[in-house]
């Protein structure tokens, strides 16, 4: 392994990391609403669950 690898890969992601609080809490937020919408449109389309409930009935 390089032994400089780790200092260049710090290196790239300082931007990162340097970025405000807000920044990060609209990155959260917005994630958490993306997950969510998936979430609900994957369980709504689900096949498997539509196969779960006429088996059910």
């Amino acid at each position: 392994m390089h032994p400089r690898r780790g200092r260049e890969c710090e290196n790239r992601l300082e931007p990162v990391f340097a970025l405000d609080w807000v920044t990060w809490l609209r990155f959260v937020g917005w994630m958490v609403v993306g997950l969510l919408v998936y979430a609900f449109y994957g369980y709504r389309r689900s096949v498997l669950a539509d196969k779960t409930v006429a088996g059910a009935g």
